[in-house]
């Protein structure tokens, strides 16, 4: 499905939603939604630039990923969102031009789901460039299942009793 929305404005959108204080930015450029929000916000604003693995580990409350992984090989861009996901951010969003060769298994790898869809609208003479935005939650991530609980798991009460 592809929205008529913009990815900034599908960002500004999510930044209003989850109301983050701490905001990591992965890009090779400026992200205006984002830096207008961190404005009008006092929100605090970290750039993390992809080559740099000195970053303190310090978690922050949403983690944009945006004109970084069109420009890396896919081994480093799944090192970097492997790492945005356990060191740095409970929540990631991330969007990526159809044509970089990222697919959508390699999100789906890596926890994220499906978000948004997005075109350009082409200029007289140019190919309409297609976007997709991925996003990782940790909170919806790994719904609760029935048959994981004390009833059907480890039953401390048992241990010693039975012998299987």
């Amino acid at each position: 499905m592809v929205n008529t929305a913009s990815p900034s404005q599908a960002l500004y959108q999510l930044l209003n939603e989850q109301q983050p204080q701490q905001v990591l930015s992965c890009s090779r450029s400026d992200i205006p939604a984002l830096a207008a929000y961190c404005q009008a916000h006092d929100c605090e604003f970290v750039h993390l630039d992809p080559a740099d693995d000195g970053i303190d580990p310090k978690r922050y409350d949403l983690a944009v990923v945006a004109d970084c992984l069109e420009h890396l090989d896919k081994a480093r861009g799944t090192a970097l969102l492997a790492r945005l996901r356990n060191l740095h951010s409970h929540r990631i969003w991330v969007v990526v031009d159809e044509t970089a060769g990222w697919q959508l298994t390699d999100f789906i790898a890596l926890g994220f789901q499906r978000l948004q869809a997005f075109s350009d609208e082409s200029q007289a003479g140019e190919k309409t460039r297609c976007y997709c935005s991925y996003g990782y939650d940790i909170n919806t991530y790994n719904h609760t299942r029935t048959w994981n609980n004390p009833r059907f798991w480890a039953n401390p009460e048992n241990f010693g009793k039975y012998w299987w």
